[in-house]
């Protein structure tokens, strides 16, 4: 168990902010320009950055001006309640606190890490520490608050939220929790994803509470895993929902969601159990940030994604096989990132993923199994293999042109050789034709000779008559005288 809590607190994304510190007025800067912290948000203006260097700030603040606070480094920038009231009570809105440890409030009933209460809204905890509480935060009539990347450790309750809406709880650690990870009552419309509720007495406790949505949360090993009264709750999104520690049914279609429900109780189930721990990580490329999600009954760690010298984004994490003979891991890529052809490798060894049905245009969705131990998996978005594909499909659409082609080609060769054969057949009657032509022609010169022949011996026959009348005619003159 502590190789999980350990593993879970690494994998944590935590959010620590690290400033520049200038002569700008609007960074009040402690212990350097004011000894305490409530001392530098006693003298800020709305929108100061106050920034609190490493030590034990033994301090209850009341933060009542929409300022940013920022720690050093979360680990050693610490405040400590020293037993009394709520280490960080917060008045107003448009706060932001991250990188600090707040630890040791009083014991009463609303003493907290930190207390958000109306009309405080729109206030960011992200990248915090908070442990040895009687609560670790509390959100008392708030709303529109982020909870994020925070671990919350070894309080009696780990986060409460009391008649408070809108607010959104991601990615947090929350383990060992006396009484209950997270409580919520009265509240409505909130979301509760991606978090690590781990080793509570009640991972999650929820009393007469309507519209809340809680998926892609992790309770691993809670006494009770949740308790719902008078409630309406989601427990899913998108065909997702929570991975249950306890849940021991079957994954038969392999895409990481059991195929049956989890009872939660008797009215209440999660429809789409994961089969593996959630896990998302951050990965930015040219200027836009995208989400990785991560669903494996292996440990996750060291997920990195670079750009290679080609230009090919290239997914790279290390697995370890703890329980099972062989094991799966299923990603969700943002197609965004990761447009170009996929090539899968499990220790450098290509593999042949399943790609799962929920594929759209906005995840590709992998699933990659293997055996036990471990293994480093990288997921490779080959710019070499897009434009091979690329000329491939170019090659495609010639290879259509050209079969367009052939079959005009092949059309008008037909269409030529009906007009060949239409010209012989016409040629051989134009010969007929012609044949038939010349015997009529020479018919006629035929005629035409006989003809001539009888106009030339008639007029000689006519010459000669007429001579011999002419002579004929002299010879009776000549008898007369």
């Amino acid at each position: 168990m502590a190789l999980i809590i350990t593993t879970l607190l690494l994998l944590q994304p935590l959010m620590i902010c690290q400033t520049t510190v200038n002569a700008n007025k609007s960074v009040l800067r402690v212990p350097i320009d004011y000894p305490t912290i409530q001392d530098a948000i006693n003298h800020a203006n709305p929108g100061d950055t106050i920034y609190v260097y490493n030590g034990i700030y033994l301090e209850n603040i009341v933060v009542n001006k929409s300022v940013i606070l920022i720690g050093e480094n979360v680990d050693f920038t610490i405040l400590d309640g020293n037993g009394r009231g709520s280490v960080i009570t917060i008045t107003t809105s448009d706060i932001t606190v991250s990188g600090f440890t707040i630890k040791n409030s009083g014991v009463s009933v609303g003493d907290s890490g930190i207390f958000i209460s109306a009309p405080s809204t729109s206030n960011v905890i992200t990248g915090n520490k908070i442990i040895n509480n009687n609560n670790g935060i509390v959100l008392y009539t708030s709303r529109k608050n982020n909870i994020s990347s925070n671990i919350i450790l070894n309080n009696r309750e780990g986060i409460a939220l009391y008649t408070s809406s809108e607010n959104i709880l991601v990615n947090n650690t929350i383990s060992e929790n006396s009484v209950a990870g997270i409580e919520m009552y009265f509240s409505y419309n909130n979301t509760i994803s991606g978090n690590t509720i781990s080793n509570n007495g009640n991972g999650i406790m929820i009393f007469n509470s309507a519209n809340n949505k809680i998926y892609h949360n992790n309770f691993i090993e809670n006494d009770v895993d949740a308790q719902v009264v008078n409630s309406f709750i989601t427990w899913s999104y998108k065909g997702e929902g929570n991975y249950w520690s306890r849940y021991s049914k079957q994954d038969l279609n392999q895409d990481g969601i059991g195929d049956y429900p989890y009872t939660i109780s008797e009215e209440m189930e999660d429809p789409y159990p994961l089969m593996g721990m959630f896990f998302s990580f951050k990965a930015f490329s040219k200027g836009e940030e995208y989400h990785i999600n991560v669903i494996s009954n292996s440990s996750i760690s060291n997920c990195t994604v670079r750009v290679g010298e080609t230009g090919s984004i290239i997914l790279c994490l290390d697995v370890t096989v703890e329980k099972f003979a062989s094991s799966f891991t299923r990603l969700a890529l943002p197609v965004k990132l990761m447009s170009n052809p996929l090539i899968t490798l499990v220790d450098d060894i290509e593999v042949e993923p399943k790609i799962l049905n929920v594929s759209d245009t906005e995840y590709t969705y992998l699933y990659i199994t293997y055996s036990g131990g471990k293994h480093t998996v990288k997921i490779i978005s080959s710019t070499v293999l897009g434009l091979y594909n690329e000329l491939l499909k170019e090659n495609e659409k010639l290879n259509m042109i050209y079969e367009g082609l052939l079959e005009k080609y092949a059309s008008l060769s037909a269409n030529y050789s009906e007009l060949q054969q239409n010209y012989t057949e016409l040629n051989n009657k134009y010969q007929e034709h012609l044949l038939d032509y010349y015997k009529n022609m020479q018919n006629v010169q035929n005629l035409v000779y006989i003809l001539m022949t009888l106009i030339a011996a008639f007029l000689a026959t006519t010459v000669y008559l007429s001579g011999q009348a002419h002579v004929s005619a002299k010879n009776k003159t000549r008898r007369f005288k």
